[in-house]
């Protein structure tokens, strides 16, 4: 509660709602038991490099206890190295995006206890032994593992007693411990938090609908998809989701989603912000393209324009530059061969000079919102947004959406539709929503889905002038 941490007087008390534990961190598999070994996860701060030392010590000690230690990207590969001198291989690993999977199967965990950590425990239920990150004075993480510990849920290893004697102390003990009962704490939390706005905005404005009362009508989608499969016509869809920059939930969740319908996704990374765990993740994941999103997403426009990184109010030279930094960025930090050399400017907002300039610098394709062919170029625009970002930042009106699809399909589209999704800036009714669409678009007989790969790749015609293409034209479309 909150008055475990912070002075809460009756005024204060009378205001207070507990929405229980925010939990974005997706499914992981029931386990049966017995579960097995021990898996060390502390990220990749100073703090955490200690308790990975102490760590490595413990499984020295007793190497039978089927260790696994997860270090996080950011420790130098010399220490990285060193942590695992002396192990059999695979005991010391680098972090990896399935660890509450991991989790769901290990007897015993060994972490601080961050809050994502705590919900992550809460959620897969191993024994647990915690290790409160304190430097600078920090209370959060202490007064959360004492809790959790207070109702038998975990064992506390102060950072001052950390030593690779001590922390094999409390494995051997929490291994023999019962294991940890069902703990009833409520991890619902996003859910119920919109459940408590709604009930205070009712309170508020008697009559007003509830956001889970909205009904999507997907009957002219439908309609115009069944139609279209009588006249013989095949709608192309392709997908792309933009600003990525870090392996997250929500990433896990895009990439499950689009797996689950086998439809091949084009993602636009930030190549300026784009961390080591994006390539990683998205090298594993079948089906996935990068494209070059901007270089540092950062908005030049000026005070009451729209907000612009490459729009034409900077010198071209600069643009440029910038263009041409970004692929070279890019293709540093992404050398799997996944990406493409295609541009997708920020904010779909981009100076026309800039885009004659870009298949000198290299770029094969672009992906906007609709304009003028580029020659040297191919373009393939997105046409369908569910975030409303000038009014709620959250569903707009998903039937409005299912009309205008309706509406291009009906009028004979025939080039590609595209689909543009934010995973960092979804909330849960965008995420159904676009479960819903899928789920009725992608399976469609009309349907052909298109990979990104084919999408940008010059006809076999024209084998001349390389591998991609200079003729498609865009399509218009809603920018944000």
């Amino acid at each position: 509660p909150l008055d475990a941490s912070w002075p809460v007087d009756p005024g204060l008390r009378a205001k207070l709602t507990y929405t229980g534990y925010v939990d974005e961190g997706g499914d992981a598999d029931a386990v049966d038991d017995p579960r097995d070994g021990i898996l060390i996860s502390a990220g990749s701060s100073a703090a955490g490099h200690v308790l990975l030392r102490a760590a490595a010590g413990a499984a020295r000690l007793r190497p039978d206890l089927g260790w696994r230690i997860l270090a996080g990207h950011g420790i130098p590969q010399a220490a990285f190295q060193e942590l695992g001198q002396g192990l059999p291989d695979g005991v010391v690993a680098r972090a990896r995006p399935d660890y509450r999977a991991l989790l769901a199967r290990a007897a015993l965990s060994v972490s601080p206890c961050g809050y994502n950590t705590a919900v992550d425990l809460l959620r897969t239920g191993p024994r647990a032994v915690l290790v409160p990150f304190e430097a600078g004075h920090e209370t959060e993480q202490r007064l959360r593992a004492e809790r959790l510990a207070a109702r038998g849920l975990a064992r506390v290893l102060t950072e001052a007693d950390l030593t690779a004697e001590h922390l094999l102390d409390h494995v051997l003990r929490a291994l023999a411990a019962p294991a940890p009962m069902p703990h009833g704490i409520d991890l619902d939390g996003a859910e119920q938090t919109v459940a408590i706005i709604e009930r205070l905005a009712t309170k508020m404005r008697p009559g007003v609908p509830s956001i889970r009362s909205r009904h999507t009508d997907l009957r002219p989608l439908r309609a115009a998809l069944d139609a279209a499969t009588g006249r013989g016509i095949r709608v192309p869809v392709w997908w792309r989701d933009d600003d990525a920059v870090t392996a997250t939930p929500a990433l896990d969740r895009l990439l499950r989603l689009a797996g689950e319908f086998d439809c091949p996704l084009l993602v636009a990374a930030i190549p300026a912000q784009a961390e080591l765990s994006l390539s990683d993740r998205l090298h594993e994941a079948p089906g996935i393209r990068l494209a070059v999103h901007g270089l540092a997403h950062t908005n030049h426009a000026p005070f009451g324009a729209k907000p612009a990184e490459f729009g034409p109010h900077r010198p071209l030279p600069i643009l440029v530059d910038e263009a041409a930094e970004a692929l070279r960025l890019a293709r540093a930090r992404f050398p799997s061969g996944n990406l493409l050399p295609v541009f997708v400017p920020p904010w779909n907002r981009l100076a026309p000079d800039l885009a004659k300039a870009l298949p000198g610098l290299g770029y094969a394709g672009l992906s906007s919102v609709g304009g003028p062919p580029v020659a040297g170029l191919i373009r393939a625009d997105v046409h369908v947004d569910p975030i409303d970002w000038r009014g709620t930042r959250s569903l707009t009106d998903p039937n409005a959406l299912i009309r205008e699809l309706a509406h291009s399909i009906e009028d004979g589209q025939t080039r590609p539709l595209g689909l543009l999704t934010h995973h960092r800036a979804h909330d849960e009714p965008v995420w159904a929503f676009l479960a819903e669409l899928l789920s009725l678009l992608l399976p469609h007989p009309a349907v052909d889905i298109c990979d990104p790969r084919n999408l940008f790749r010059r006809p076999a015609v024209d084998e001349s002038r390389g591998p991609w293409p200079t003729d498609r034209v865009a399509q218009s479309a809603r920018t944000r």
